[in-house]
């Protein structure tokens, strides 16, 4: 995987004996294969089970693994075969067709997209891994996968370019409530000192009257 390359791996054929994987099953980089009985609806009894001596789960994924036919080696025929060594194959064509599908894909993200679909067995995590392989779903999985990352580079462009006058918007409405609030002041301020000077004058004038009252009262009086 460090490489770029998706790595199926055989789990082994020890089963049904748990912490049975061994290398290279235990690889930490490799995707660990279990085999489903002729029903596929099973693990098979000769699959191997974790954990691993270190802990980890393994295997990874299951897939169909009893009476496989397959070109049969050194003939011109074929063979049935059961084994982990006949469902790592299976995995590995899934890789290729994800690859196929989507080819900017790497191999964590094939991983993601085998073990986000596979179908539950029902079994330990360390008997089926996620579980059986969906290759309908997986490849479905990679192509939605490419369209999510077009949808989010889309939008963060997006937002990126909207960002900018939302925010400027922003520093406008501000600045124009200040300049309102100024405004606002500045009109307030000629009436409060308006009325002061009302006010001034007319104690002012009371004075005068009172005063030219008291000067007539004495004068007539």
């Amino acid at each position: 995987m460090k490489q770029g390359v998706a790595v199926s791996i055989s789990a082994g054929n020890s089963g049904p004996s748990s912490e049975t994987i061994t290398i290279p099953g235990c690889s930490q980089h490799g995707f660990t294969v279990g085999a489903t009985d002729h029903n596929d609806e099973a693990i098979a009894d000769f699959s191997s089970r974790g954990q691993t001596s270190d802990g980890r789960i393994k295997p990874d994924i299951s897939a169909p693994g009893t009476n496989i036919m397959a070109p049969e080696a050194n003939t011109n025929g074929y063979t049935a075969k059961s084994g982990t060594s006949m469902a790592a194959p299976y995995i590995a064509g899934t890789f290729a067709l994800i690859k196929q599908e989507n080819p900017d894909i790497g191999p964590e993200e094939k991983f993601e997209a085998v073990l986000e679909t596979a179908i539950d067995l029902n079994e330990e995590s360390y008997v089926q891994g996620e579980g059986r392989v969906n290759i309908t779903a997986a490849l479905e999985y990679a192509l939605d996968y490419e369209d999510s990352e077009e949808t989010e580079q889309t939008e963060q462009e997006t937002g990126t370019v909207d960002e900018q006058p939302t925010e400027n918007g922003d520093e406008t409405q501000v600045e124009e409530d200040r300049e309102a609030e100024q405004d606002q002041d500045s009109r307030d301020a000629p009436e409060e000192e308006q009325s002061g000077s009302s006010e001034v004058e007319n104690n002012l004038q009371k004075t005068i009257w009172e005063r030219v009252r008291q000067i007539l009262q004495n004068f007539f009086s």
